[in-house]
């Protein structure tokens, strides 16, 4: 939530009152005045700091990381109202906001006339309502458009403290590798599309209390939006015939599976760098080792291992065993690895390339490898094991990974 502080100082409104009193010539005592009434209307000095920590986040159906900072302009304006009269209009210059861009300070002053200590009720306001919802493609253009703060404080000559508070809601959307797609939601009955932009992710800004409802992001009852809150909404877009297991490569990318394998004999040298690009690294197959669960089985035609996901690195120890009891059927992701040569050996070509040797007049030429027994059981997997690609007993296995 916004947080803005505004103090007033203690304000001094001097009526001054001139008057010249002498008796009457008749000595009755009388009290004759010979000046005017002259009144001196003082103003109010204020200060204004806006310190800006972040929206509130509360995920719809996901999490979405740092919380939302907006940035403060030259030229944003803070304006105190008595009832519906406009007492002044503090702006933001290039000398009074910090260098971060989240910070601010008004400083003016308005006219004490008609303030009554303890009773005048005042209203600070800064951005601009808005009464349906508005898309963005950005964090901060989210903010510019929608951002609207208010508060209502009583006027003391000993200083007030108060707090504004941010009257719209805000949906963000990340959508992995579905950069530019269009995503269709219901907000109070009327359909608002939101294009995702390049990475992913769209914004939309909305006024607090209305409803939301987006069948595609599995929101499919209505949420009531609440002010100053964040509704993070994260998917994954996994492609057809891949399956999410769970594991992020290096650079931090998705690595989604193949859920059939492919059969691959063209030496290693007759590869393109194009075709070795949905193949696993060395890397994938260890990580396919070190964090998921592995369970002999049969798939109708070969043995080998069922892989799954663990529900939790408690539940997976160091003997790749489980806990939990797994089954294809259960809805949990898998793949399925074959030994596929005489339903004994499982080897499964990486990209990484390992090295060359000549031996009795040929060359070999070798990359890491998924290999494994199944009479030996998922213990003896290495996924650092060689193999000479120009052997025709390798599988292929293909990644897909996010952007």
């Amino acid at each position: 939530m916004k947080r803005t502080f505004l103090r007033i100082l203690p304000l001094a409104v001097a009526v001054l009152l001139a008057t010249s009193c002498s008796k009457d010539e008749n000595n009755d005592n009388a009290v004759v005045n010979n000046g005017q009434e002259t009144v001196q209307t003082k103003t109010l000095p204020i200060s204004i700091t806006v310190n800006q920590k972040g929206l509130s986040k509360l995920g719809c159906t996901g999490d979405m990381g740092e919380a939302l900072q907006p940035i403060f302009e030259a030229g944003d304006k803070l304006a105190i109202y008595n009832g519906a009269s406009l007492l002044k209009e503090l702006a933001v210059t290039a000398d009074n906001i910090s260098n971060d861009g989240k910070t601010a300070t008004f400083e003016g002053e308005i006219s004490a006339d008609g303030l009554v200590d303890g009773q005048t009720v005042l209203t600070a306001t800064i951005g601009t309502p808005i009464d349906a919802a508005q898309t963005a493609e950005s964090r901060e253009d989210a903010v510019k458009t929608g951002c609207y703060q208010t508060a209502e404080f009583t006027y003391s000559s000993e200083g007030n403290e108060i707090q504004l508070e941010e009257q719209n809601a805000y949906i963000e959307v990340v959508w992995k590798n579905k950069g530019g797609a269009t995503v269709d939601f219901t907000i109070d009955n009327n359909p608002v599309s939101l294009t995702l932009n390049d990475g992913g992710q769209g914004w939309i800004v909305l006024p607090a209390g209305q409803s939301v409802t987006c069948a595609i992001l599995g929101i499919t009852e209505a949420k009531t939006t609440e002010k100053g809150k964040i509704y993070g909404i994260s998917r994954k877009f996994v492609p057809e015939g891949y399956v999410d297991l769970g594991i992020v490569d290096k650079n931090g990318k998705d690595v989604y599976w193949a859920v059939s394998n492919t059969y691959d004999d063209k030496a290693w040298s007759e590869l393109t760098d194009v075709d070795k690009i949905p193949m696993p690294t060395k890397d994938d197959f260890v990580d396919l080792w070190n964090k998921c669960y592995w369970q002999k089985g049969n798939d109708g035609t070969n043995d080998g291992f069922y892989v799954f996901k663990p529900y939790a690195d408690t539940d997976k120890n160091t003997n790749n065993s489980s806990n939990h009891e797994y089954s294809t059927t259960s809805g949990d992701p898998y793949i399925f690895l074959p030994a596929h040569v005489s339903n004994y050996y499982g080897h499964f070509l990486s990209s990484t390339y390992a090295y060359k040797e000549l031996a009795y007049g040929k060359e070999f030429e070798y990359v890491y490898c998924l290999s494994f027994d199944i009479s030996g059981g998922a213990s003896d997997v290495d996924p650092s094991r060689t193999k000479n690609v120009k052997d025709s007993n390798v599988l292929v296995r293909l990644v897909w990974r996010s952007n």
